[in-house]
């Protein structure tokens, strides 16, 4: 059992990585929504149309990345950086959302997965960093 605990950080990411991951079928369907809250940008509004596949397939990739990066490489320091993106990037668009008036801030769902990162993130710096000596930092 105390080998599987190193591996209990994957249950708050899983849901963190669906949230993230979720998100390629708005931005491939070019869905209204995405192309509002790009628009909310000025210099950015001409290309909102463009942009909203990048967009999904930014926020797939880092579900990915979230998910697997650890199998990857040892490289705790990208690591940190990904755990990073993933609790402050939903905070980005839902700003974006509520500040340019295309919806609510729904600040429930932004919790949630900044808070399930937080977990994440906790839970993999307790089992996996402070019992593996041999990751490079």
């Amino acid at each position: 059992m105390q080998k599987y605990k190193k591996y209990l950080w994957y249950i708050p990411a899983l849901y963190v990585s669906y949230m993230f991951g979720n998100k390629i079928l708005e931005g491939l369907a070019h869905s209204e929504e995405f192309i509002a809250i790009i628009g909310v940008i000025s210099p950015l509004k001409p290309f909102a149309y463009v942009l909203s596949p990048f967009v999904g397939i930014l926020d797939f990739s880092i579900a990915v990345l979230f998910l697997v990066k650890s199998f990857i490489t040892n490289n705790i320091k990208i690591q940190k950086y990904i755990f990073i993106w993933v609790i402050l990037w939903p905070f980005v668009p839902a700003s974006l959302r509520y500040f340019g008036g295309v919806g609510e801030f729904q600040i429930a769902e932004v919790l949630s997965i900044s808070v399930a990162g937080i977990i994440s993130y906790v839970l993999w710096k307790k089992f996996t960093i402070e019992n593996n000596t041999n990751i490079i930092q």
